[in-house]
């Protein structure tokens, strides 16, 4: 049976700011004694808010006549444009990847510009680790273009969630902006009994790597729970508390 999960990213460098969409603020049943260092929310935000990349660049590079360094944090997205290519032709970009191979994207057009963009999701298999990717434009009949992209490690703490999973599958969140070495927090909740939350799993810390990230993995039961679930990682914005902070929560299953 699939679960469903729902999660919306925060994408930081062409779109607007994540849409705050507050819920009803239900108590928690939490252990008397929690882990030190542990928090336990007091809120559950069923729905997320999400803008998308533009379909327009308002500052399109010459191609051939400009190399452009693009800067971008690590999971945010990502569009950039260029201008200028011989009638009928349709440029690829290539982007390096890791194992020393390439791949290869093609553009989308619009009017006399073409533009390359990824939401959050995407472009974390695009530029899967914090550095400088050197990419190139080319077509038939026009200049080819060259340029990076300078990926920054995350600023601040959030993630991204895999989807379409089945019941046993396991979930994974890619988080990101921690500090180097600190642990990654993450709990599981679920079973809403009227006016509460139940914990279901406090997840072992992950320890944030030299670019202060982290992959967090829960194994979804068999036999899941009809309310479904609520993965939550660390830390809780203390000023916006009836918010999901940036993105570090999915709910699977049930209403989420």
């Amino acid at each position: 049976m699939p679960v469903r999960l729902s999660s919306r990213r925060v994408l930081a460098l062409v779109v607007a700011p994540m849409l705050a969409v507050a819920a009803g603020v239900p108590a928690l049943a939490a252990p008397a004694s929690p882990e030190p260092g542990r928090h336990r929310p007091s809120w559950l935000w069923r729905w997320f808010g999400v803008a998308l990349p533009s379909s327009t660049c308002d500052d399109p590079v010459p191609v051939g006549k400009a190399a452009p360094t693009i800067r971008v944090e690590r999971l945010a997205s990502l569009q950039f444009c260029f201008t200028g290519f011989a009638p009928g032709d349709e440029p690829r970009l290539h982007l390096p990847t890791p194992d020393g191979g390439s791949t290869e994207w093609p553009g989308r057009r619009h009017g006399n510009v073409w533009t390359w963009s990824w939401e959050t999701e995407d472009v974390a298999t695009v530029l899967p680790r914090p550095g400088t990717y050197r990419f190139r434009v080319t077509a038939p009949h026009s200049p080819t273009g060259t340029g990076r992209i300078v990926v920054r490690p995350a600023s601040r703490p959030h993630a991204i969630f895999t989807e379409n999973l089945l019941f046993g599958s396991t979930v994974t969140a890619t988080a990101v902006g921690y500090r180097p070495g600190a642990p990654i927090l993450a709990s599981v909740y679920s079973n809403r009994q009227g006016e509460r939350l139940r914990l279901i799993e406090d997840l072992p810390p992950v320890i944030a790597d030299r670019f202060g990230e982290g992959i967090v993995r829960w194994s979804v039961p068999f036999s899941p729970a009809p309310e479904g679930y609520m993965l939550l990682l660390e830390p809780i914005d203390p000023n916006n508390p009836n918010e999901c902070f940036q993105d570090l929560c999915a709910g699977i299953g049930g209403d989420y």
